[in-house]
C-alpha cells in the first residue's frame, strides 16, 4: 500500500469520549474494527494494516481489477473493508485477516449482472465423496485456496470506486476500478 493515513478526524479524541451510562464485561481479546478508519486508529493498527496490505496484494497479483478512467454514465457500486480474527484451536490469534467486500446490493438484477452464483460443493455430494473414500479405503487429502472465490471472472462490466486504501493515487476522482474478477459481496 503506498502508505496510510493514521487517525483521522472521524476517529474520537480524549475531550469526545464519555463515561458510559452502564458497564458491560468483554472478554474479547482484540477490538475488531468496523471500518477502515477504525482498523487505521485502533490499537492493532499495525497488525491490521498488514492484513489490508497482505488482501490488496492478493488482488493485485489476482488482476481483480484495473484502474480505468471515470465514465459519469456508468453506474458504481462501491466496497467496505471487514476484519476478522483468525483463531487457533488453543483461542489464540493466529493472524488478522482483512477482506475487501463489494457492495453489490446496489446492483440490478439482468442490467448489473445476469447470475449469483458461487461454485462451491453441495453437501450431498461431500456426503458421497467421504462414503466412496471410506468404501474404497481410500486416502484422502484437503487443502485451501487463498482467495479461491476471487478467481471467477466476471462476464458483465461493473466498475467500482478505489476502495480505502488506494484512495491515494492522484486524481481519485477520475479514476475507478473496472472488475475483472469476481469480489467478496
Amino acid at each position: 500500500m503506498n502508505g496510510h493515513t493514521r487517525c483521522r478526524a472521524s476517529c474520537a479524541t480524549k475531550t469526545q469520549i464519555h463515561a458510559p451510562s452502564r458497564y458491560e464485561t468483554n472478554f474479547a481479546e482484540f477490538n475488531i474494527p468496523g471500518n477502515y478508519e477504525e482498523a487505521l486508529c485502533g490499537p492493532d493498527a499495525s497488525r491490521w494494516i498488514g492484513a489490508i496490505e497482505e488482501e490488496l496484494k492478493a488482488h493485485k497479483e489476482n488482476n481483480t481489477w484495473q484502474i480505468i478512467p471515470r465514465d459519469h454514465e456508468k453506474k458504481m457500486i462501491d466496497s467496505r473493508w471487514m476484519f476478522k480474527v483468525i483463531r487457533g484451536a488453543d483461542e489464540r490469534a493466529l493472524r488478522f485477516k482483512a477482506r475487501l467486500c463489494a457492495r453489490g446490493f446496489l446492483q440490478e438484477k439482468g442490467l448489473d449482472f445476469t447470475e449469483i452464483f458461487s461454485p462451491v460443493v453441495c453437501y450431498d455430494l461431500l456426503r458421497v465423496l467421504l462414503a466412496t473414500v471410506t468404501q474404497e479405503d481410500l486416502e484422502m487429502v484437503q487443502f485451501n485456496v487463498r482467495t479461491a472465490f476471487l478467481y471467477g471472472k466476471l462476464e458483465e462490466e461493473i466498475h467500482m470506486e478505489m476502495p480505502a486504501g488506494l484512495k491515494n493515487i492522484a486524481s481519485v476522482r477520475e479514476v475507478v476500478c473496472q472488475l475483472k474478477k469476481s469480489l467478496y459481496g
